[in-house]
């Protein structure tokens, strides 16, 4: 990779709620309408917890994994979206943010969940890909 200047993004894991119970109801019933109101969103889309620390612990195997990578190999990059979607000083995570679901099922993003990302990620890319300081100012 380096010898061909290729870069690799890396995502960081994301909380894992391996003890959600698949949604059975399609997700289109999970989101309030002006029709229906969060009282008759069904049971299984409901917001479920997790212990952060916790879930810090259970993906440090990847964590360390990565750092290891990124150690050996300066044009590999990791984008954590952990702290975006559980942020640092709460107590647990969650699959919903103010009442939005964020996780569709135990490990992947609802479109929501993945647009809220976004600035993030572009902001993260500029950092990436800009040129050296040096390069810059020639």
């Amino acid at each position: 990779m380096e010898r061909r200047r290729a870069g690799l993004i890396l995502f960081a894991p994301l909380p894992v709620f391996a003890e959600r119970a698949a949604i059975q109801t399609p997700l289109s019933l999970c989101f309030p309408e002006w029709f229906r109101p969060p009282s008759a969103i069904p049971a299984d889309c409901q917001p479920f917890h997790i212990n952060r620390d916790a879930a810090l612990r259970d993906t440090r195997p990847q964590r360390e994994l990565q750092r290891r990578l990124l150690a050996r190999h300066p044009n590999i990059h990791v984008f954590d979206p952990f702290p975006l979607l559980c942020p640092p000083g709460q107590a647990t995570c969650s699959t919903h943010r103010q009442g939005v679901m964020l996780f569709n099922d135990g490990i992947h993003l609802t479109t929501t969940g993945a647009q809220d990302l976004v600035p993030a990620f572009e902001a993260f890319l500029r950092t990436v890909l800009s040129p050296p300081k040096e390069a810059r100012t020639r």
